[in-house]
């Protein structure tokens, strides 16, 4: 069974936001203008919450990441009236845009807050900046409707998709062997794949400051532009996984637990 997730460890991160705009930049967000951004009217898939802690004289200051924690059991689906929000196979949490009819319902029953309304007509905003729009991401969306994190599908899709199609990172291809040959790309496969490029990256073979294409072109933005590499993906439902592992961690947490929504979302305390 395939099952995407994503580890976040607060250890290491540094909020410094790298992931929040490599996911603009991936999925197409628009930008808000300086006096839109002052009344609050702003979008993001990916966010930094900021709380504190402790009292004077020795108050701090906590961030955590939040994306869209992709609930197995995910409010946003049960209450949407036409189907617009989804849950795919694999586990990821869609938005239709095409189907969505923007009554926010979703974005109300989120107990995580991670949903944007789409205040911005996209094509118009990116029409001066068309350069900036990247083409492999996620098509321009329509004003009057929700939006959320992905997972960066796209990149998984294609992933698999161009391992069937013989090409796709040679790392991958030397370490799947022929076991791609003839029987195409299986779950299990394309599972292994995504471990083996999160290791490549992991374990130090590649920094952020070496970014390499034909690697990170793959796996979900947010991950491979992190500085202190805070953030690991993979298929949790795998046992030898690098996210597997860190949701195995004694340190591994999941947000409001008590709610039972089961994100696929897991952080690792610090400390």
């Amino acid at each position: 069974m395939l099952r995407w997730a994503m580890a976040i460890d607060l250890d290491r991160c540094t909020g410094c936001q790298a992931c929040t705009f490599a996911c603009i930049s991936e999925n197409n967000i628009p930008y808000a203008r300086p006096d839109e951004t002052a009344r609050g009217v702003t979008m993001a898939w990916n966010e930094m919450v900021v709380y504190e802690e402790g009292q004077y004289p020795n108050p701090s200051e906590k961030i955590v990441p939040r994306p869209c924690m992709h609930c197995n059991e995910a409010p946003c689906v049960k209450v949407c009236p036409v189907g617009a929000t989804y849950k795919r196979e694999d586990g990821i949490t869609m938005q239709d845009t095409g189907r969505c009819i923007g009554c926010r319902s979703c974005e109300v029953s989120c107990p995580y807050g991670a949903r944007t309304f789409n205040w911005f007509d996209s094509k118009t905003r990116f029409a001066a900046m068309e350069r900036t729009q990247n083409p492999l991401g996620q098509p321009l969306r329509p004003i009057g409707t929700v939006e959320k994190c992905v997972f960066c599908h796209q990149r998984l899709d294609r992933l698999r998709a161009d391992l069937s199609a013989g090409k796709g990172p040679r790392i991958v291809r030397q370490a799947l062997g022929k076991r791609i040959n003839g029987a195409g790309v299986t779950e299990a496969l394309w599972s292994e794949a995504v471990d083996v490029l999160m290791r490549y990256y992991a374990e130090g073979k590649m920094s952020p400051n070496e970014l390499d294409p034909t690697v990170t072109s793959y796996l979900p933005a947010c991950v491979t532009v992190c500085p202190p590499q805070a953030r690991l993906f993979g298929n949790v439902a795998d046992p030898d996984s690098l996210v597997a592992r860190s949701a195995r961690d004694p340190r591994a947490f999941t947000l409001l637990e008590e709610l039972g929504t089961h994100p696929n979302v897991v952080y690792l305390h610090k400390g």
